[in-house]
C-alpha cells in the first residue's frame, strides 16, 4: 500500500495547520517521506487563510483547534476549492460540530506514522479505513 500511496501522493502540495511545532514538524517529515511537498506550515487560522491565497495547495492536514480558534474558516475555503483535507486532532467529533468538520476524515492524536499513512490511503486511494494494527498502549507511547 505504501508504494501505491507514494505514487498517488508524489508531488502533491500540502498545507499543514498545527499550533504545536513538534507535531507540525513530524507531519512535515512524514509527508516528505511520501514524496509530498509541504507548501506551507501555519500555526494560526489567519496565516493558513493567507497561505491559501498565496500558494498552490493540493491537500491539507488541519488541527481542529488552532490556538483556541476553530479551523472551520480554513476548512470552508478548502471545501470551496474542492481541496481534500484531514483533521489531525485530539478532539473527537461531536454532534455540535459543523457537518463539514464532523464528517471530515479524522486522525486522532496521539497518532503513529502508520496511522497517518492509513488515513491518507483512505482519502487518496479509497482504501478501507482501519486502525493500522495499533493498540492504545502503543498510541499513548507515540505522544505525537
Amino acid at each position: 500500500m505504501r508504494s501505491s500511496l507514494k505514487m498517488a501522493l508524489a508531488g502533491r502540495r500540502f498545507l499543514i495547520v498545527e499550533d504545536r511545532l513538534p507535531i507540525a514538524m513530524q507531519l512535515e517529515l512524514i509527508l516528505e517521506d511520501l514524496d509530498c511537498v509541504v507548501a506551507g506550515l501555519a500555526s494560526t487560522v489567519t496565516d493558513a487563510l493567507a497561505m491559501l491565497r498565496g500558494a498552490a495547495v493540493d491537500a491539507a492536514l488541519l488541527d481542529a483547534n488552532v490556538n483556541g480558534q476553530s479551523i472551520l474558516p480554513v476548512a470552508k475555503e478548502l471545501e470551496r476549492r474542492a481541496i481534500p483535507f484531514v483533521l489531525v486532532t485530539g478532539s473527537p467529533a461531536k454532534e455540535a460540530d459543523p457537518a463539514l468538520l464532523r464528517n471530515a476524515p479524522r486522525l486522532q492524536k496521539p497518532f503513529l506514522e502508520r496511522e497517518l499513512v492509513a488515513t491518507l490511503a483512505t482519502v487518496f486511494l479509497g482504501a478501507s479505513p482501519g486502525r493500522a494494527g495499533v493498540d492504545d498502549s502503543e498510541r499513548q507511547s507515540a505522544r505525537l
